[in-house]
């Protein structure tokens, strides 16, 4: 017996309602939907929360899923989608809190004290300039670089065309560049 694909699971559970067989599915996608969704809100609390929404908002929706992509590709649709809205309604937030960057996890010890410093420092950092960065251009440095998704399917979850994804992806290198160049060599 061969492994069941995800498009073969939801199908049956369309048909049948077995629980246990969704929950198998969802199950696989939770860590690459948290990490993705941490990296567009760059909050641990935030991610918990839009996570467990995105998951909510795929079963709510399992009869609008029609197989034209994969499964992977609709439910990482939906992450983005929710992440952007918990982006936009902190944004309405009056009293937003800034990202702390002494929230941030430290390197091995091992590394030295220098090294650590300069570590911890480079991480809050990155941090930093990733929030700084629009919306639609941290989507596709998440999508491509750090999930490291084809080009075919980052611009179909981004909801735009390669040729943008890429021009995106371009700009946010660029301001990447521009903003940790002193930490580059």
């Amino acid at each position: 017996m061969g492994v069941i694909s995800d498009e073969e699971s939801i199908a049956e559970y369309v048909r049948t309602r077995d629980g246990d067989r969704l929950g198998e599915v969802f199950q696989r996608h939770v860590p690459r939907v948290r990490s993705m969704v941490f990296q567009l809100v760059l909050d641990d609390h935030l991610a918990d929360d839009v996570t467990q929404e995105v998951f909510l908002r795929a079963w709510r929706n399992l009869d609008r899923f029609r197989g034209r992509s994969k499964f992977s590709t609709w439910l990482y649709r939906i992450a983005v989608n929710t992440a952007r809205d918990a982006l936009a309604d902190r944004r309405r937030d009056s009293s937003r809190m800034q990202i702390p960057r002494d929230d941030v996890e430290p390197a091995s010890p091992a590394a030295g004290p220098e090294r650590l410093v300069l570590s911890t420092e480079l991480q809050g950092e990155i941090k930093a300039a990733l929030d700084e960065l629009p919306a639609a251009w941290r989507e596709a440095i998440v999508l491509t670089v750090l999930q490291e998704l084809d080009g075919k399917t980052a611009a179909e979850i981004a909801g735009c065309t390669r040729a943008t994804l890429y021009w995106r992806v371009h700009r946010a290198r660029g301001f990447l560049e521009r903003r940790l160049g002193s930490y580059l060599p």
